[in-house]
């Protein structure tokens, strides 16, 4: 490579072209998702008008965690783009309702209740060992 050449190969270059922009932007927002309730680990929405079986994809990170309810009915969410959780849906008005329960909390749950039980035990047999001994 000469002195004053350029070399591009390790460069890339983005446009964004407004009008199309515009035009996904106005599409989407014509029938947004209505959201009813949001916390932690519960969203509760329903969306409208949907012309044909369609994938609705969220900004919520997949995680095996997220259980989603269409109309009342359990669906399996979806990995897309190979980080958002999306569901699909067939055409028509749907309530979605989203669930989150982290992996092994159940699990958790349980040693945390048998360990506590278990220090109760111990230390009601600690305490009457130490009470006959007196």
């Amino acid at each position: 490579m000469e002195e004053n050449e350029t070399n591009y190969e390790a460069y890339y270059f983005y446009a964004l072209n407004m009008e199309n922009f515009h035009e996904a932007y106005n599409t989407l927002s014509s029938d947004p998702m209505n959201i009813e309730i949001v916390n932690e680990n519960h969203i509760k929405a329903s969306v409208n008008n949907l012309n044909a079986n369609q994938l609705v994809f969220t900004s919520i990170p997949y995680d095996k965690g997220w259980k989603a309810y269409v109309d009342g009915q359990q669906v399996q969410p979806q990995k897309v783009m190979d980080s958002l959780m999306a569901i699909e849906m067939n055409a028509g008005n749907h309530h979605i309702e989203l669930k989150y329960t982290p992996p092994g909390f159940a699990l958790g749950m349980v040693i945390s209740v048998i360990s506590v039980v278990a220090f109760i035990l111990l230390y009601n047999i600690k305490f009457r060992s130490i009470k006959k001994n007196k």
